[in-house]
């Protein structure tokens, strides 16, 4: 579980921390994590799209995925807006981008997800 390895790691090396310690950016980048492990990153499995696959067609199981994959996308832009920086929650590199961006490079490679919306 991601999630659960990327905590222990902030833990276990703490010099160099991915949670921020304001806490209004710790909260914003602990939910835009549990937005992906919740909302994105399943979708995106063979394990769910096989699934889809069984009760409707290859292209309606490709719609189904990105609107759902879509709607956490929007989920995490709404999250962002005042967000003015040189990343997404700040300045450095951070959980919620650690995050975000492997699911921005599958969604767009692999499901077509257009994220210029």
């Amino acid at each position: 579980d991601s999630f659960a390895i990327i905590l222990y790691m902030e833990d276990k090396y703490p010099q160099h921390p991915l949670l921020s310690q304001d806490l209004k950016k710790k909260a914003l980048n602990l939910q835009i994590a549990s937005i992906v492990c919740s909302s994105i990153q399943p979708l995106q499995s063979h394990a769910v799209i096989g699934s889809f696959l069984g009760t409707m067609d290859a292209d309606e199981s490709l719609q189904m995925v990105q609107q759902y994959i879509d709607k956490g996308f929007r989920a995490i832009e709404k999250l962002l807006v005042g967000c003015d920086s040189k990343y997404a929650t700040g300045d450095e590199v951070q959980m919620g981008d650690v995050f975000i961006a492997p699911q921005i490079h599958a969604g767009v490679t692999r499901f077509q997800i257009d994220m210029s919306k």
